[in-house]
């Protein structure tokens, strides 16, 4: 009788411990859920525009760009755009470290409308 109450006795107590266990999961997983709603609503407050999230535009001392050409890129809708490409991004660095490559690049359709737009900006031309 008296090892039966204590089988009881600890059944019980173990159905706590889980119980309580469980409940302090759900906490975490509910703060979890809390902070991700707050992150997206700062992040829905953040005046930042989404372009500018997607990539980051290099150092210009690192890259050798030409000084006002950082600006270029992040006020040009067109340029913004196209730096959402992988292709054109990637070209676009490769020639700031090596101007030369842009030879490569001008008959691509899309890569070379850029690299355009890049040259007509850098001499301070408006759009064609």
């Amino acid at each position: 009788s008296s090892r039966v109450l204590k089988l009881e006795t600890e059944r019980k107590k173990k159905e706590q411990e889980a119980e309580e266990q469980r409940k302090e999961r759900e906490k975490q997983r509910e703060e979890e859920r809390k902070k991700q709603e707050e992150a997206e609503l700062n992040e829905d407050e953040d005046d930042t525009p989404s372009w500018q999230k997607k990539f980051e535009i290099p150092k210009r001392e690192s890259m050798n760009i030409p000084p006002g050409m950082e600006q270029m890129l992040r006020n040009d809708p067109e340029v913004r755009e196209a730096l959402n490409d992988p292709k054109v991004m990637a070209a676009v660095m490769e020639i700031f470290k090596n101007p030369q490559a842009a030879l490569k690049y001008m008959s691509d359709p899309v890569i070379g409308k850029v690299l355009m737009r890049l040259a007509n900006l850098a001499q301070g031309q408006p759009r064609p």
